[in-house]
């Protein structure tokens, strides 16, 4: 007869234990997830934790449920499947991710566990992991289905449970910065329209105009970044001397200093215009592997001290 155990207790603050009956390694029985009281022990939510998993699962390995979800690879967000009804589907809407963006800016999950799972349950499941997801999509079955593939994005950390769908034509766009905490979850949440869907609308016309009509630069001067040539800090404050300047004489080369350069002061653009400047991030995405969370500080300056100045090519 193979081996019983009973998996370890896991708690949270006395409030969250986990212990299956596992035999061999191999979950039979059912789970249980218990909420603690001034009034004793109650049963949990209908929805038990998605890695504590009530029902009877064949074959499914016994886990340690504080796991939280997969670790989405550097810069990219996870995106998990929950609609297992049409294999071509999600191949298709990985496809209308993937083409838009020339690097990776997903981690797909594709695990019968989280079939139709609630939101409830996903951020039960973070609020315990050791490891944080912070947020996600999900690939549900309007995202599957409606045209834009939109999919369907959560907060677990700031707002749990807060949602917005955002079209896979916007999605890398929402994925990067959050990821480098450029922008937070609510920022995206808050500029969604009527139904609940955040459309970078804007953004994209201006960059159409800008490319398609060159007489809207005229009042600008524009400065071109090759994304290749930006590996570290340093390479873009040599950049950025040499857009400065005589202005770039004082200039100190640290984000605080830039911050100050583009609110006017030592490190202004030697040659801008009454107008402006727009600088022309070209390959960007090559920068922001380099650079990680400096990337999106030096975007987040340029978006504040001159908004709409920076596009990202």
């Amino acid at each position: 007869m193979p081996p019983i155990s009973c998996g370890r207790t896991v708690s949270l603050a006395g409030r969250l234990t986990w212990s299956p009956l596992a035999v061999d390694g191999l979950i039979y029985a059912r789970s249980m997830v218990m909420l603690v009281g001034d009034r004793g022990p109650e049963p949990a939510r209908q929805h038990l934790l998605l890695l504590a998993d009530a029902s009877v699962r064949s074959g499914r390995r016994c886990e340690d449920p504080t796991m939280g979800f997969p670790e989405p690879a550097d810069l990219t967000s996870l995106v998990v499947r929950t609609d297992f009804s049409d294999d071509g589907a999600w191949r298709n809407l990985q496809t209308a991710i993937d083409e838009r963006n020339k690097y990776p800016v997903a981690t797909y999950v594709s695990d019968p566990e989280y079939a139709n799972v609630a939101i409830r349950t996903l951020v039960d499941i973070d609020a315990i992991a050791e490891s944080k997801a912070y947020y996600l999509f999900l690939a549900d079955t309007i995202a599957m289905s409606a045209p834009g593939w939109p999919l369907l994005a959560v907060d677990l950390a700031d707002q749990p449970g807060r949602t917005f769908r955002v079209p896979a034509r916007w999605y890398g766009g929402v994925s990067a910065n959050l990821c480098i905490a450029n922008l937070d979850f609510a920022d995206f949440a808050d500029a969604a329209d009527d139904s609940g869907t955040y459309r970078d609308s804007d953004r994209d016309e201006e960059h159409r105009l800008l490319e398609e009509e060159p007489w809207l630069r005229s009042g600008r001067t524009v400065h071109v970044l090759e994304g290749a040539q930006i590996g570290s800090l340093d390479d873009f404050w040599r950049f950025w001397l040499e857009i400065a300047g005589s202005n770039g004489r004082y200039f100190g080369q640290d984000l605080a200093a830039f911050d100050d350069a583009l609110s006017g002061g030592p490190g202004w653009p030697e040659d801008a215009t009454g107008a402006g400047f727009i600088v022309e991030w070209r390959d960007h995405g090559r920068s922001q592997a380099s650079l990680g969370r400096s990337f999106g500080q030096l975007v987040k300056i340029f978006e504040r001290r001159v908004p709409r100045c920076l596009k990202l090519c």
